[in-house]
């Protein structure tokens, strides 16, 4: 009984796909004419996004470049880059002083993330922003920036390090 239910629900399935005939332009008249749409869809999309390797921000906001290469989007497609850890809300990034010796506190630093002279929080964590057309390698969203905020003469000497994570997504309107 079973086996019977299948072999119908497929046989259903089987009539409804084959079943759809595609159908062209009739003419039925001496003379006639028929317009019809030529169309191929190129589905080849692709980019290279590039960031640094390493981001050295600077006192008074060093830039930084977001780059893109290899843009091949369809109209209606943008890729953006976000920083999906690593920041908070307001944009800033913490910074733990390393090699700090046992015992002693550890020092931190902030800094703050900012592109096109907006804090990245404000902008929902968004650093790059790029979109098909002659200019597809430009950072739609102004220069990215990183400063230093709290370094003061008796900041401890150091190197001080964290690690920032960064998504690219490919989106369309």
């Amino acid at each position: 009984m079973g086996k019977k239910i299948i072999m119908g629900i497929l046989a259903a399935i089987f009539i409804m796909v084959t079943g759809q005939t595609v159908y062209a332009a009739n003419m039925n008249t001496d003379g006639q004419t028929a317009t019809v749409p030529v169309r191929y869809t190129v589905s080849n999309t692709s980019f290279v996004i590039t960031v640094p390797a390493v981001i050295a921000p600077g006192i008074e906001g060093r830039s930084f470049e977001i780059g893109a290469a290899s843009m091949n989007l369809r109209p209606e497609q943008f890729v953006e880059v976000s920083v999906s850890s690593g920041c908070t809300e307001n944009g800033t990034v913490t910074l733990k002083r390393q090699n700090v010796p046992e015992g002693k506190p550890v020092a931190t630093l902030d800094t703050v993330f900012s592109v096109g002279d907006k804090n990245i929080g404000a902008n929902g964590y968004l650093v790059a922003r790029f979109e098909d057309g002659a200019d597809s390698k430009v950072n739609r969203l102004g220069a990215v920036s990183m400063s230093a905020l709290n370094v003061k003469e008796d900041t401890e000497a150091g190197d001080y390090m964290t690690t920032v994570e960064f998504k690219v997504r490919l989106k369309s309107r």
